[in-house]
């Protein structure tokens, strides 16, 4: 399997709760049109390269906003900046037990998050909202995340006009995770075996791999296809790659992406953390000019609400 998808699938001591059903090493997808007319190109190598790290990226958001009025932006929201790709992307071993060191986990993620929060340069749009599906047709954004599922769920789905009007590009510095569906047996079935087998064909190394590439653009977490530069995966059309200009979206997601994603090892108490960082955005959302100090102490306050008994850095 691939190591971050091993890592999604898996508890603190290395134990596997799950196989995933569809990967999810991200990027971004864009709307060709605006890249072309706030970037200058609609090529996914150059637009890497434009934003290969988020100084970079810094730099493209506030062009964008300059050149449009404030009409476009180069993402969509705090939630999404933060809470879909920058919290994903910052992987650390950072919760023993209840102790929980939130400041080495999550500063980093903070000041990049703040710094375009506070300059104005990003969207209304929050992640999860009306708003937010509407926008993609709309032509008010250029980048969103962008994972194998979200091709179909998210900018075919939300804009079925815009046939060949995206792309998809790497993020800043690396990949990230965003989404994702983990397949586990219950512990008290009567049939595990049957179970099994179900999940090794479909999921794992079976024919319905294949099936389920075809029928919902579903990656599997094993690597073994990918290894051969002939698997179908690499030479047969996806199903969205034409709405996506004609790009090989397998084939970037993997060989573009896959290779510089991490995954983060989950417990219970990192879904307390996410809880907490989905209440922490929300402020920041409602404060822009709040610094990280400001965000992290709330993030700390959010953490310790939902676990009072963790020891937190």
């Amino acid at each position: 399997m691939f190591d971050f998808a091993t890592s999604l699938g898996s508890g603190p001591n290395g134990e596997l709760y799950g196989v995933e059903q569809q990967i999810c090493p991200s990027g971004f997808a864009y709307r060709r049109d605006l890249a072309k007319e706030y970037l200058g190109t609609d090529d996914p190598d150059e637009i890497a390269d434009m934003i290969s790290d988020w100084d970079k990226m810094f730099d493209v958001a506030t062009q964008v906003k300059e050149k449009s009025d404030g009409k476009v932006t180069a993402l969509p929201g705090i939630s999404a900046l933060f809470q879909n790709i920058l919290c994903t992307q910052t992987v650390s071993d950072y919760i023993d037990g209840n102790k929980i060191d939130l400041t080495d986990r999550y500063t980093k993620a903070l000041d990049i998050a703040t710094k375009f929060n506070q300059a104005g340069v990003l969207g209304k749009q929050e992640v999860n909202t009306p708003a937010y599906n509407s926008s993609f047709a709309a032509g008010e954004v250029i980048f969103y995340p962008c994972a194998p599922w979200s091709a179909k769920w998210e900018e075919a789905t939300n804009d079925p006009d815009g046939t060949g009007n995206w792309g998809l590009t790497k993020a800043p510095e690396n990949g990230f995770t965003y989404g994702g569906t983990s397949v586990s047996i219950y512990s008290g079935s009567e049939h595990k075996d049957a179970a099994w087998d179900y999940v090794q064909d479909v999921y794992c190394t079976g024919d319905g791999v294949k099936e389920a590439y075809e029928q919902f653009g579903f990656m599997t977490g094993f690597t073994a296809p990918y290894e051969d530069e002939n698997s179908y995966f690499f030479t047969e059309e996806g199903q969205y790659d034409e709405f996506f200009g004609g790009q090989k979206l397998a084939d970037y997601f993997i060989n573009d992406i896959a290779i510089n994603t991490v995954g983060q090892v989950q417990t219970k108490n990192e879904a307390n953390v996410k809880s907490a960082i989905g209440n922490t955005v929300s402020q920041m959302a409602a404060n822009p000019s709040m610094t990280t100090d400001e965000a992290m102490e709330i993030l700390k306050t959010e953490v310790l609400t939902l676990i009072p008994e963790a020891e937190i850095k």
